[in-house]
Order: structure tokens, then sequence, then C-alpha cells
């Protein structure tokens, strides 16, 4: 519930961010116990066991303009950096736009 209330909010208020600079990165963490002792009734639950919180982080102010909690995947990843796209435009190494679609 505070995780959606908190989303909502940064999705109305976090938009057309001036970032400069914007790092990426994951951190693992686990919900009620690390996969390897998960009992069997539990394994392959959603919401137990392995999760990632991916966070986008402006090194200059401190801001975290995008965060999203989920599996270490490539749809994760894919969903999180069009999430971080809509709040501030993100240029490639090559400076290229990065965009939708």
């Amino acid at each position: 519930m505070v995780f959606t209330r908190l989303g909502s909010y940064q999705d109305k208020v976090f938009r057309n961010l001036k970032c400069k600079r914007v790092q990426c990165d994951e951190i693992w963490s686990f919900v009620y116990a690390k996969d390897k002792n998960l009992p069997e009734d539990l394994r392959n639950q959603p919401g137990v066991g392995s999760v990632w919180t991916w966070v986008a982080l402006d090194p200059d102010t401190k801001l975290v303009p995008c965060w999203f909690v989920s599996s270490r995947d490539a749809g994760a990843a894919y969903h999180f950096m069009h999430d971080l796209a809509a709040d501030a435009p993100i240029y490639a190494p090559d400076k290229r736009l990065f965009k939708e679609g």
C-alpha cells in the first residue's frame, strides 16, 4: 500500500526532470527467506524469496527519480528503464535519445 501511494505521488510530481546524470543499479534482498531456505510449498510463489529493487539515482542532487521492486530479468529491466524515461530524458553514451518503442 505504501509503495502504491509513493509510486502514484512520484508519477505525478517527477516529470520533465533536468537530471544531468543518472546512475542505475539493482539491489538484491529477500522476502520471508532466501531461495535455498524456502519451504517447498512456498517455492515459485510470487512475493517470497529473492526480490530486486531497481534504483535510479541522480548523483548530483541525490534524487531517486525512479525505483521498481521485481525480479531480475529482461522484462523488469525494460519496465524500469521505460518508467525512468517517462520522468527524465535519457541519452545513450553516443547522445541518442532513449525512446519508448
